[in-house]
């Protein structure tokens, strides 16, 4: 058997200013030509690795949607 390491893909957005949010918290910076192109990545990954702080603010669904998801 041959010895595999995960490819890694990173996905993120980033305010014209260099942050991730906004001082209110909000982190809706993507388009929804980004969004359509991140959710048909998604669709090709077999897992999402988010941060804590992620899941306890966005409380993110980390579905595929815009596109059909991976097929078996």
């Amino acid at each position: 058997m041959e010895k595999s390491r995960p490819h890694v893909i990173l996905s993120a957005a980033i305010s014209i200013d260099g942050k991730i949010a906004s001082r209110s918290g909000d982190s809706k910076l993507s388009s929804q030509i980004d969004k359509v192109r991140l959710h048909k990545l998604r669709s090709k990954v077999d897992a999402i690795l988010v941060g804590k702080n992620t899941v306890q603010r966005d409380d993110p669904l980390l579905t595929v949607r815009y596109t059909k998801g991976k097929t078996q």
